[in-house]
């Protein structure tokens, strides 16, 4: 079975941690961390914590279609 980074991008929760992020975007905690911070993935700190809104990715999620 071939899945897509669309099908894959479904069944994410709606609000992801920075390692459930990191994982579907096969990025490092370092260049993460550094996205979030800038703004350039939109995300909410609750507390001292990140979350990231599943539609955040969305773009990333079409490049890789790409």
């Amino acid at each position: 079975m071939n899945t897509t980074p669309q099908s894959k991008f479904d069944q994410l929760p709606d609000w992801l941690t920075p390692q459930e992020a990191r994982a579907f975007l096969r990025l490092g905690k370092s260049t993460l961390y550094e996205k979030l911070r800038s703004g350039e993935i939109p995300s909410r700190r609750f507390g001292r914590q990140f979350r990231i809104a599943k539609e955040a990715l969305r773009p990333a999620v079409a490049s890789m279609g790409k």
